[in-house]
């Protein structure tokens, strides 16, 4: 085959794809996976202050060319996603229509700049541009027969080892048979979510790693220590083989966790915060990190490319958080982490998983021990539209 030829397997590469439509679809299920249009209940859990929801809530968004291509995409948005469809429905959608969506770069920077003096790199506004971003990577790529991994510059792998989070279970003997059960299915590395005080973590870990000799455990606190309990739970973790500690303080404590790194011969982890790639330079500038963990949910397939390179660039491993996300997001999470350099596990949550596959013609293929990265088009991924515009909520 010549390279004529080649070009003809594509004969529209190149050519502008009209942005004609954008649509916002909000999604609330509840934790058994059953859809729901009832109101959310918001509480804090824990000693966190972050307001959860007693549902699954996320956005979804469908992106249509003139020529009637579609490519979807989702905001992370667990709490406020009405908030993240207004600021699309009422602001970003009118920055795509018109414009060529090939120009995936070109749209996020007009996107971002548009609300350069209201916070434009954060919160949800960030969410709601994360969403039109996958959902133009998503469209090029059906439009031209790619898959988003394709068109980051190829993946480093095809199947990708993924780490089990959020134990099931009301206790700790309930999460050991949990974990064993899992282990037993294939699973070989697992995430405990703990942080009710030093002590207590370190036991609960002693009890939880016992139950699948060999395998790794990493441990979630959500940011609830000070720098001195990171200090001493890190130590402790570190004398009983832990993997890594993750978000062991407050999300904006950059300074903080460049002390407990640098103290610390355990891996520390964060990241789920992260929006854009400007943020992660300071925490690179400040060797902060040994594992970064942005969700493609929060920013978009761009800026997630952008952080795997400068990470794996540091020297720093890029493992993408994900949590109750469907399969917009979960598909673009794996397209990223398929063609980051440094990325050893992908975070795999199994109600998340199975929501995501409800909502798509043919299931993506994760499981407790990896995920297979989807080579259609795009995101690799049919959505059931008509089911998704049944159980949407307007408004």
């Amino acid at each position: 085959m010549n390279q004529t030829d080649e070009l003809n397997l594509h004969p529209r590469l190149g050519a502008p794809i009209i942005v004609d439509r954008v649509e916002t679809f909000l999604i609330r299920l509840t934790s058994d996976g059953e859809p729901t249009l009832r109101e959310p209940t918001l509480r804090t859990i824990f000693d966190r202050g972050t307001l959860y929801s007693d549902l699954v809530e996320t956005l979804l968004v469908r992106i249509q060319s003139r020529d009637g291509a579609v490519g979807w995409g989702e905001a992370l948005a667990p709490v406020g996603a009405r908030a993240v469809a207004g600021a699309i429905n009422d602001g970003v959608a009118s920055l795509v229509i018109g414009q060529d969506a090939g120009r995936i770069r070109a749209n996020l920077a007009r996107m971002q700049e548009s609300m350069r003096e209201r916070g434009h790199l954060g919160g949800l506004y960030a969410d709601a541009i994360a969403a039109i971003d996958i959902a133009l990577w998503d469209l090029v790529g059906q439009t031209h027969g790619l898959s988003v991994s394709a068109m980051l510059g190829g993946a480093f792998r095809d199947r990708i080892p993924t780490y089990v989070s959020s134990i099931a279970g009301e206790d700790d003997d309930e999460r050991v048979d949990t974990i064993s059960a899992l282990a037993e299915d294939g699973a070989h590395s697992f995430k405990l979510h703990l942080g009710h005080g030093v002590a207590a973590d370190l036991a609960s870990f002693e009890r939880l790693s016992s139950a699948a000799p060999g395998c790794r455990f990493a441990v979630d606190v959500h940011g609830v220590y000070t720098l001195p309990e990171a200090h001493s739970l890190a130590g402790g973790l570190a004398e009983r083989g832990a993997w890594f500690l993750e978000s062991a303080l407050p999300p904006d404590a950059m300074d903080d966790f460049a002390r407990l790194s640098s103290r610390s011969s355990l891996p520390i982890a964060a990241g789920e915060a992260f929006r854009n790639r400007f943020e992660v330079a300071s925490w690179l500038s400040r060797d902060a990190l040994s594992i970064y963990q942005p969700d493609t949910g929060r920013t978009g397939i761009t800026e997630a490319a952008n952080i795997a390179v400068m990470t794996s660039a540091s020297g720093r491993q890029l493992m993408p958080h994900h949590s109750i996300a469907l399969a917009p997001a979960l598909a673009a999470g794996i397209h990223v982490a398929a063609t980051a350099q440094l990325m050893p596990a992908f975070e795999y949550q199994i109600a998340a998983v199975r929501n995501a596959n409800s909502l798509i013609t043919a299931p993506l293929d994760v499981s407790p021990a990896e995920a297979v990265v989807p080579d259609g088009p795009g995101l690799g991924i049919e959505l059931r539209e008509d089911a998704i515009r049944d159980i949407a909520i307007s408004g």
